[in-house]
Parts: structure tokens; sequence; C-alpha cells
């Protein structure tokens, strides 16, 4: 009995042995590929996300009518049709000379990136600019210049408590000039 006892202990220790022998090839020959697969993963996690960002900054957004301006030159004209203007690796003029005063305010979003604007108002339509700059040099028609932070602007035609033009300019690693100019 004693001895069939330390036959059956010493096949225990030889079986953990190969077992954990076994573990060790496995996980060798295996962990390449689950890191290389994990990777895989991780790298197509960050390309969804990448998507994701893009969709969302050049999606329709809060309603906005778009017009987007990727490595464009040259000249907009803008309308009532769009409230949204995307300026990315571009050397563009917005001119917003001829809208028409608005019967409601008006909401108007800019956002220039990487790129040269000239944003062109006509002074006697009413609005009131806020801008938001960041690593960018924006020029104002009062002269003002902006690199980091947050300015306001009001064209002569502005009037607290009546319809106008609320633009909304964002502002980063660009040179945007903001012109007053009349309808020729």
């Amino acid at each position: 009995e004693m001895s069939a006892s330390l036959v059956g202990s010493e096949m225990c220790i030889r079986d953990s042995t190969w077992t954990i022998l076994l573990i060790i090839i496995v996980v060798v020959i295996i962990a390449p590929h689950l890191l290389k697969f994990v990777f895989s993963a991780v790298f197509v996690l960050m390309i969804i996300a990448f998507i994701l960002f893009i969709l969302k900054k050049y999606g329709n957004e809060n309603g906005y009518n778009k017009m987007d301006g990727i490595f464009m030159s040259g000249e907009v004209k803008a309308t009532d049709l769009h409230n949204k203007y995307n300026f990315t690796f571009s050397s563009a003029i917005l001119d917003c000379t001829e809208l028409l005063t608005p019967l409601q305010d008006k909401n108007i979003k800019i956002d220039v990136t990487f790129s040269k604007c000239v944003i062109k108002l006509n002074p006697n339509i009413p609005a009131l600019i806020r801008i938001d700059s960041s690593f960018a040099n924006v020029t104002l028609p009062n002269n003002t210049r902006i690199t980091f932070g947050k300015q306001s602007y009001a064209t002569a035609g502005y009037k607290s408590g009546l319809p106008c033009f609320y633009i909304k300019v964002d502002v980063a690693f660009s040179d945007v000039e903001i012109i007053e100019d009349f309808i020729r």
C-alpha cells in the first residue's frame, strides 16, 4: 500500500511538471500572436476613434447647415442656406457682405484650422462676433489682435436687443482677418 501511494505521488509530481512545461511552451508560442492581436485591436480602436472625431467635426451638428472648405483656395459667399463654415488647410475669403438684416437672431459658426482666412462683414448689418483663438493670429476691424483667448466685436449696425447675426469664430493655428466692407 505504501509503494502504491508513492507511485501515485510521483505521477502527480511528474504530471504537474509536464503541465507547467506545456503551459510555458503554449505561452511562448501563443504570446506573440496574442500581443499582435491586442496591438491590432488597439490600433483598430484608434482608427475608429479618429473616424468618429472627423464625423463629429464635419458632421451636421446641432442643426447647422455647413459648408466645408478643406484644401481650398478662393472666395465663398455666405448665404442664408449655410450657417456653418469650416476651413481646414485652406486659403479662403468668406464674404458675408451680402447677408440681409435678419428678422430674428441667426447663428453663424466659422471654424478655421491651419488656414488663412479673410472674413468680410458689412458694417451696416447687425452682427456680434465672438472669437475664440488658440495659437492663431486674428485681426479685428478695429486693429485689435488676438493670439490666445476670447474677444468680442460688434459691427456699427449692431444694437442690443434687436435681431442680429451671432457669429462664433473658432480659430486654431491660423491667420484670420475680419474686415468691414460695404456692398459694391
